[in-house]
């Protein structure tokens, strides 16, 4: 409830007015976040959107760079978005955030990015899958475009589709989220997916990011 409140209360210093959009993790739907909607309308003068993309559960495992189409195309369709919102991720759905923020151009802009136990630096789980970065597996799941595989280093740089991309491995440096005007990472040491829970904000870019936004690191 604490975790909550701050959150609210962050939201609520920025342009209270603005809608709220919450986006759902891996192996979710939409169904999840009734109570974070019903919780954040309770306390904020905000309207709040519980959003997913397609059927929800099983396209949050279809590829990152699939997913991240449909988010713009399902944001540019709300009109009460038109003027910009705050985008709150939960795990995958941060992901998903970070994404809209760097890649969606064209659409409303986000005012504040609050992500909760998202892998910002990527997962990875002992034994290690050699296959992970085949060609296959990136473009059929969704967690391989954020699979860091530490032993297989240089092959995550060569062939993740993903997440090498958005964290600035590559030439590219991401610098949309300094357009954001506050930026929220909330983590947990009680986290039993993202180990270390370190992973959740030990990202470059996210630092660099906070050198010119209000950061907070919940």
């Amino acid at each position: 409830m604490f975790i909550f409140l701050m959150l609210t209360g962050l939201i609520c210093t920025y342009v209270s007015s603005h809608p709220i959009v919450l986006m759902h993790g891996i192996l979710s739907n939409h169904n999840e976040l009734l109570a974070a909607r019903d919780w954040f309308s309770s306390h904020t003068a905000s309207p709040v959107h519980a959003i997913e993309i397609g059927n929800g559960i099983l396209d949050s495992l279809r590829p990152m760079s699939w997913q991240v189409q449909q988010l713009c195309a399902t944001i540019k369709a709300y009109p009460e978005l038109a003027e910009g919102f705050h985008f709150v991720g939960i795990s995958q759905g941060g992901l998903l955030g970070r994404c809209y923020v760097e890649y969606c151009t064209d659409g409303p802009p986000v005012y504040t990015l609050l992500t909760m136990g998202t892998p910002h630096a990527g997962v990875f789980l002992l034994p290690s899958f050699p296959k992970i970065y085949s060609e296959f597996h990136q473009s059929t799941l969704s967690y391989a475009g954020y699979w860091k595989d530490p032993y297989q280093y240089d092959n995550y740089l060569q062939n993740s589709t993903f997440l090498p991309a958005l964290n600035g491995e590559h030439k590219y440096i991401p610098k949309r989220l300094l357009m954001l005007k506050n930026l929220v990472l909330v983590w947990s040491e009680g986290d039993n997916v993202i180990t270390p829970v370190s992973l959740n904000f030990t990202n470059p870019v996210l630092w660099r990011s906070c050198l010119s936004t209000n950061h907070h690191n919940i």
